[in-house]
């Protein structure tokens, strides 16, 4: 799995047309094969990061270089002022759990979820495929 990170800063004042942009090509960006969840967050400094998960480089790569991304992303880069693109490998995905010593699969030490006694926390990929 890979996450796109992307930093930017919003012209002045256009803060809610972004956020309203962005909800749109968040929900068009779901449904691209290979996507798996997307997030906005803002820093205290007022600036903007936007998260994307992806299963793999290739699928981000074909979402990136598509037309449809061109024209689906035209409203949020027509409202930025700059912006920074960061893709980096997830390591490990471990979502809020009540920590409690188990044994993953292959022997190795794992936390196991509340709600999910049996699904201890592994990569990304094998998590992903559990869903």
């Amino acid at each position: 799995m890979i996450r796109a990170t992307l930093q930017l800063r919003v012209r002045a004042g256009r803060e809610p047309e972004f956020e309203a942009a962005w909800r749109l090509v968040a929900r068009a960006t779901s449904r691209w094969p290979g996507n798996l969840r997307q997030a906005l967050l803002r820093e205290a400094d007022g600036g903007y990061v936007i998260t994307s998960d992806w299963v793999d480089r290739g699928a981000f790569g074909s979402f990136e270089r598509s037309e449809e991304q061109d024209v689906l992303t035209a409203p949020i880069r027509a409202l930025r002022e700059s912006a920074r693109m960061d893709i980096a490998d997830v390591i490990l995905h471990v979502d809020a759990v009540d920590a409690v010593d188990a044994v993953g699969p292959a022997g190795e030490p794992a936390v196991v979820g509340v709600g999910a006694p049996d699904r201890p926390v592994t990569t990304p990929t094998e998590s992903e495929h559990r869903q």
